[in-house]
């Protein structure tokens, strides 16, 4: 039985400046968390997204802001993360159509979602300057990316043809310098050349294809010749003087001045389906088609410090932000698993994570060191063959639930819920036999424990101001939450 918060009910604390470190950019955000990679395989937590596959991770970076990542789903739905604004998701699709692609604005005041029919959605400040849904296309599309000025996209399709729209330019596509060929391996991507004056596109089997003033510094088929990959290429980011690749096992392939921070080329690792590159070219963030994402280089500064291990060991932590932040964990193995929090002088100050042999594998808590110092512990106590992982999030990594929405899952979680028009009630249902409680924590004041009941059960809490989190304090294998 999970017990993480039980010590506040009898000194319930408000979370204050949460609104402040928030903000208002997240009120549309999807519902889903980053979720943790661990040795040897992948345990989705708490949070997991259903609906759709991820399909596509951008990096955006406003004006005075350190950035963060748009993670897009192949229902439409948009993930903005570290404090980046929502425009909106979910556009109606036709039977059997899907999203392949999110483009940010380079100002980072909207975004186009494009599907596979060649459709486009415009968001924000993002403009529509016309589609291909009306053409009977030979191929599939399979990628979309806006033009350096923002006042444009191009498309591409599986057989390399190519759609310009707005301010984009026709450099020449692959069906029209190779009439009639049959790829060895279909494109998958295109990047536009800095200047805007051409754009180059790859293929699965890493083969580079360049038109207008887009430069080449080198292909897979070039440097490997002859080679067939493990995995084919799902991606491509350019880079000021060169171009980054990443295959569907995490291999990362470096062209030019692009740099080689690591990969998961040979871990055993499947499904990754993009990768964001921070600017400075300091790092990137793979993610794979379940929303798993593996950070190398700086992206840890995009909101996530990951520590991974096998069995019980003690590790020091720096903390990501001041206050309190969220704790997701995920452990494949059995026998329990606890994690216990310390402060700097090895005191301890929670028990963030109390799991028996046949609970949940994975989840979200909240955790508050207080004023216990940037650098604190982490006790992890686990069976000698489990092997683990513990991320330190910023709140901002919550999902936001609003009025009407419910959100189903297993072990402990904690949500963000922002309503404007005031007092909601929390409804939870759980469906085994197993304690569950409902923590809220507003903005000002102290927190509420709204639920506390053992399964099965339905019960429905009043939070009653407009902003906070609600935190689910459960090891149960199933349950589900609703605003009303």
């Amino acid at each position: 039985m999970a017990i993480h918060h039980s010590h506040r009910q009898t000194a319930p604390t408000p979370l204050p400046g949460l609104r402040r470190r928030v903000g208002r950019t997240l009120l549309a955000a999807s519902l889903a968390l980053m979720l943790l990679v661990v040795p040897g395989g992948t345990v989705p937590p708490a949070g997991a997204a259903t609906g759709g596959n991820v399909v596509d991770i951008d990096y955006a970076r406003p004006v005075g802001d350190t950035g963060g990542v748009y993670i897009t789903h192949s229902d439409g739905r948009v993930e903005a993360r570290d404090g980046l604004p929502h425009f909106g998701d979910r556009p109606a699709l036709f039977p059997g159509e899907r999203i392949i692609a999110l483009s940010v604005r380079p100002t980072v005041d909207g975004y186009w979602l494009f599907t596979d029919r060649g459709r486009a959605f415009a968001y924000g400040a993002a403009g529509f300057h016309g589609d291909a849904g009306g053409i009977a296309l030979a191929a599939p599309m399979i990628s979309a990316i806006s033009t350096p000025d923002g006042l444009g996209y191009y498309m591409v399709a599986e057989d390399g043809g190519i759609f310009t729209y707005g301010t984009a330019r026709y450099h020449g596509s692959v069906p029209e310098v190779l009439p009639g060929v049959a790829l060895r391996a279909p494109v998958i991507g295109i990047a536009p050349s800095t200047t805007g004056g051409g754009y180059l596109l790859v293929a699965a089997d890493g083969g580079i294809f360049t038109f207008g003033d887009a430069v080449f510094y080198g292909s897979v088929p070039g440097v490997l010749p002859g080679v067939t990959l493990d995995q084919p290429v799902v991606g491509v980011i350019p880079q000021p003087s060169g171009y980054l690749m990443v295959a569907a096992d995490g291999g990362i392939f470096t062209f030019g001045t692009a740099r080689f921070h690591g990969s998961l080329g040979g871990t055993g690792t499947e499904g990754i389906v993009g990768v964001a590159v921070v600017p400075d070219n300091s790092g990137y963030l793979m993610i794979d088609s379940v929303g798993v994402t593996y950070p190398f280089g700086s992206t840890a500064a995009l909101g996530m410090v990951l520590y991974t291990g096998v069995g019980s060991r003690v590790v020091a932590v720096e903390k990501p932000d001041t206050g309190p932040i969220l704790l997701g964990f995920a452990v494949v193995g059995g026998g329990n698993f606890f994690v216990t929090a310390k402060d700097a002088i090895g005191d301890t100050i929670d028990y963030p994570v109390i799991m028996g042999a046949t609970d949940a594998r994975s989840g979200l808590v909240l955790l508050d060191w207080g004023d216990s110092g940037e650098t604190a512990f982490l006790e992890i106590t686990a069976d000698t063959t489990s092997a683990w992982a513990v991320g330190l999030h910023p709140l901002t990594h919550a999902p936001v639930l609003s009025r009407g929405q419910s959100f189903t899952n297993s072990g402990p979680d904690v949500f963000f819920v922002d309503e404007s028009t005031g007092a909601s009630t929390l409804t939870l249902t759980v469906n085994t036999f197993d304690h569950a409680a409902v923590w809220w924590y507003p903005e000002t004041g102290f927190s509420d424990l709204v639920v506390n009941e053992i399964g099965p059960f339905t019960s429905q809490g009043l939070i009653s101001s407009s902003f906070g989190l609600v935190v689910v304090d459960t090891s149960s294998t199933s349950w589900a939450l609703a605003v009303g």
